[in-house]
């Protein structure tokens, strides 16, 4: 395990414990900055007393280190979601403002992604007491929230914080999303928005086989919130995958940074585990979208890698893409011949 696979676990873990600083004059990503350093320099006497932080945060720690170093699937959504939404919803303006300066650039005071994600939060408890006055303005926040988020993501690279925070704040907005079943409450356009999402999410997780856990815990706890939404949010995520791949396969490789960038057979998971989740919220529709609106495509993608493989046979990347469209054909194969997959 790399060390900044063990910094991105303390930065999660830290902020899940942590208390919004008093002082305003404190940066925010200095005191996060300085706590994950003097938590990391605590691991080297740990268990032995006075530790810096409660035995409980060196636990979940270990816990999390575990989840992404062996074979669990998933992270857990308390260390991506709850975690920074209480973080969130405790900030002052300046605080979040400070963030988003780190995470954006380009970010105006009152639209980046931490300020809109706060906004959100505030509009979604007015939705629990009235469902109807501020559809509106939810809807408008969470455009911006998206176009903030993707243009954070294009100032960023693959594995680096930056894509872990915004893949949480995505998280938070895809979750409040099935809180409140916004494909329903806002129709097409909540439909169209939800679609968005889910291509920046894939976006955000590409080649990081880290981040995938993560998104797999988000899509875990969506499990739980509404089934209907569920099967929206898993096949718009299977559909982005194979755009995403087809992508790849059309700029052969040019726009990637491969000395960043980690496997791409780490997404083969995330469209599995989605597959599964739309079998069990309604397996006939399921059936119908496998077959039409993914093992089509599929076969189109392994025609064309056929034919780049006999024009350049010992080129590495197009047998990486070639063996990761086979696994998600057969992914495909399998639930429509009825097997496990």
């Amino acid at each position: 395990m790399t060390m900044q696979t063990l910094v991105k676990a303390a930065v999660q873990i830290v902020l899940y414990h942590a208390q919004v600083p008093s002082d305003p004059s404190i940066d925010p990503r200095d005191a996060l900055k300085r706590d994950v350093q003097l938590f990391l320099r605590s691991m080297r006497r740990f268990p032995e007393q006075p530790l810096p932080f409660p035995v409980a945060t060196y636990r979940d720690f270990f816990v999390l280190v575990s989840q992404w170093r062996h074979k669990e699937g998933a992270i857990d959504a308390r260390h991506t979601i709850d975690s920074t939404r209480r973080w969130i919803e405790l900030s002052s303006a300046s605080e979040r403002a400070a963030l988003d300066q780190g995470l954006d650039a380009y970010a105006e005071v009152w639209n980046g992604p931490f300020e809109l994600t706060s906004r959100l939060l505030v509009l979604l408890m007015v939705l629990h007491t009235d469902g109807e006055t501020c559809v509106k303005e939810v809807d408008k926040v969470a455009r911006l929230l998206i176009e903030a988020l993707d243009r954070a993501a294009g100032n960023s690279i693959v594995g680096s914080l930056q894509r872990l925070d915004i893949l949480v704040l995505l998280g938070i907005l895809i979750d409040s999303f099935a809180e409140f079943k916004w494909q329903a409450a806002g129709g097409e356009n909540g439909t169209n928005l939800v679609g968005r999402a889910v291509r920046l999410l894939v976006n955000s997780i590409w080649r990081d086989h880290e981040l995938v856990k993560v998104a797999i815990g988000i899509l875990n706890r969506i499990v739980a919130r509404d089934a209907s939404f569920t099967w929206i949010l898993a096949a718009d995520t299977a559909s982005a995958i194979l755009s995403g791949l087809s992508l790849e396969i059309e700029c052969r490789g040019d726009d990637i940074d491969f000395q960043n960038a980690g496997p791409l057979v780490s997404v083969t998971a995330i469209f599995r585990d989605c597959l599964g989740m739309m079998l069990e919220s309604c397996y006939e529709d399921t059936i119908g979208y496998i077959a039409n609106a993914l093992f089509e495509p599929l076969s189109c993608l392994l025609s064309r890698l056929l034919e780049r493989t006999i024009e350049a046979p010992a080129d590495e990347h197009t047998a990486e893409l070639d063996k990761v469209a086979t696994m998600l054909y057969d992914i495909c194969d399998k639930a429509l011949h009825g097997q496990p997959i």
